[in-house]
């Protein structure tokens, strides 16, 4: 199931920050919603927020938006992704059997 991402500022938080909230999946055809949002709504924000604990999915695109986000401005990841207990090929890593 493809979760469509959405990044929303929902959030003012004190002192300049901008919160943006990321939902879904993010690939190289999707990751410009972070840049838009980004754009849009911290434009003048003394730090960005990003809270991340809604991403189900984030590729190589994603983390070099991250990157690109943090060489521009102050910025911080809020709510990190959940550990996964599978690894890339679905097998579980070494002592790891799900019950």
């Amino acid at each position: 199931m493809h979760r469509a991402p959405l990044c929303t500022a929902p959030a003012l938080g004190g002192r300049g920050a901008v919160v943006v909230v990321c939902t879904g999946e993010f690939d190289r055809d999707s990751v410009g919603s972070l840049s838009e949002a980004c754009r849009n709504e911290a434009a003048g924000a003394k730090l960005l927020v990003l809270d991340v604990a809604g991403v189900a999915f984030a590729d190589s695109a994603f983390l070099s938006m991250l990157i690109r986000l943090r060489n521009s401005r102050p910025m911080v990841l809020a709510g990190p992704l959940p550990n996964h207990r599978r690894g890339r090929h679905g097998a579980a890593p070494p002592g790891v059997t799900g019950s």
